[in-house]
């Protein structure tokens, strides 16, 4: 019974992501429905529990994604699946200091692996179609940048929230009297 409790809250964490991103790109007004919601918790979860088990949770999540994209089909499953295992093997062997900027900058980090995979992707699509690539079209460059930006700073600010709330946190994201480390 312990097993499926565990599928059933797996399941409904993925649904719940996935919903929260189509909402926020969805709802949000011009700026701020650039947030891409999925990396930004998936990068959260990971950063608070340190479980490999996230990256299941992200080709869930992409693959629910995949269902209201307007992409090739997959193109989003690679891009957040590979980009949180880059991120994920970062934070392990580079980023051993802990502290609230390592957060905002896994998140920065996260989010320019997913646009740079994304876009290769879109790329290679394009020249096996023969189609238009659409990257250097209009304002999209620095619709990423700002997408960058916004999905790092809501990054930083969910686990700000996360630590006020959330009392089981690991202790390496704490000093000794259970203050942020800065």
């Amino acid at each position: 019974m312990s097993l499926l409790k565990k599928i059933i809250k797996f399941l409904l964490l993925a649904f719940l992501i996935t919903l929260l991103h189509i909402l926020a790109v969805s709802l949000f007004p011009y700026p701020l429905n650039h947030i891409n919601v999925a990396v930004s918790l998936l990068l959260l979860i990971f950063i608070i529990t340190n479980k490999e088990g996230v990256i299941w949770l992200a080709v869930l999540v992409g693959i629910l994604l995949e269902i209201f994209a307007s992409v090739t089909y997959g193109i989003n499953l690679i891009s957040l699946v590979v980009s949180l295992i880059f991120t994920n093997w970062l934070s392990m062997n580079t980023f051993t200091h802990r502290s609230v900027h390592m957060v905002f900058i896994t998140g920065i980090i996260g989010t320019v692996m997913y646009r740079l995979i994304f876009s290769t992707l879109i790329f290679f699509v394009s020249v096996l179609n023969q189609t238009d690539f659409y990257l250097f079209k209009g304002n999209l460059l620095a619709d990423m940048g700002l997408e960058i930006l916004l999905t790092g700073s809501t990054l930083f600010i969910f686990y700000i929230i996360s630590i006020r709330l959330l009392s089981y946190l690991r202790s390496d994201y704490l000093s000794e009297n259970r203050r942020i480390k800065l």
